[in-house]
């Protein structure tokens, strides 16, 4: 119906085979006029390979979401600019902040005080990790949790960089 409603149509469906066996296949049909009648052309494509594969990255992502949630591991992803983009459920419940509320803020005076107890400039700090990070990839600094209670972290740092290099 769609097909000679619209002029063209796709959909994805199982084909079932005589045996009962069903394969994905992605159908295809385009409006043609044949001798003066409209009629459908249409294709199918074996899609079994791709599904799969989608299949197996779901899986794969359904771990790697549950490694990192379940870790007893504060994991943190900062952007250039200093602004949080992740943190996961180990670290908000760490640091007393949701989601929500942390994605987005600043790590300075959010969770990096701008000073440590020891007078040490973490705001200088955090523009020093910027600037060379791989100078940092251990590194231990004092931290604060929501409350303002202030903790001692242990940081390892690992850099992610774009397509051309540029880290983001």
């Amino acid at each position: 119906d769609e097909v000679f409603a619209r002029g063209e149509s796709a959909v994805e469906a199982g084909f079932v085979a005589k045996d009962g066996r069903s394969t994905p296949y992605l159908f295809t049909g385009r409006r043609v006029v044949f001798m003066g009648r409209a009629c459908l052309v249409g294709v199918g494509v074996d899609i079994s390979e791709r599904e799969l594969a989608r299949s197996r990255l779901q899986e794969s992502e359904r771990k790697y979401r549950e490694l990192v949630e379940l870790a007893n591991s504060i994991i943190l992803r900062w952007s250039s600019d200093g602004r949080i983009s992740f943190m996961n459920e180990y670290g908000q419940r760490f640091f007393g902040w949701s989601a929500e509320e942390i994605v987005g803020r600043n790590v300075i005076g959010t969770i990096v005080p701008e000073t440590e107890s020891s007078g040490r400039d973490l705001r200088g700090l955090m523009d020093q990790i910027h600037a060379d990070p791989d100078a940092f990839r251990q590194n231990i600094n004092e931290n604060m949790r929501r409350d303002g209670g202030r903790v001692w972290v242990a940081w390892s740092n690992r850099v992610v960089r774009d397509e051309s290099g540029r880290i983001v």
